[in-house]
């Protein structure tokens, strides 16, 4: 349920690494939430960088790392 809610939100292609990314963000904060988050919305605007700073906006002290290697996943090429 959660990758079809991910992948119904989605209005642009995206590589193997950002589904990737995409994906590990959407298990941990949920597909409601995930689906209405900057990270989503900036990627349907075509703002791959936005929308990988927009990670960010879901991290506290303990998710920082974690935050930060699903951000360079999703940028990698």
């Amino acid at each position: 349920a959660d990758s079809r809610a991910l992948e119904s939100a989605l209005k642009v292609m995206i590589n193997r690494h950002q589904a990737d990314a995409l994906h590990s963000l959407c298990h941990n904060i949920g597909p409601d939430r995930m689906v209405r988050s900057d990270v989503v919305k900036h990627l349907n605007e075509g703002d791959t960088e936005k929308a990988a700073n927009a990670f960010m906006n879901w991290t506290n002290p303990g998710l920082k790392k974690r935050r930060q290697a699903e951000r360079a996943l999703f940028l990698a090429n």
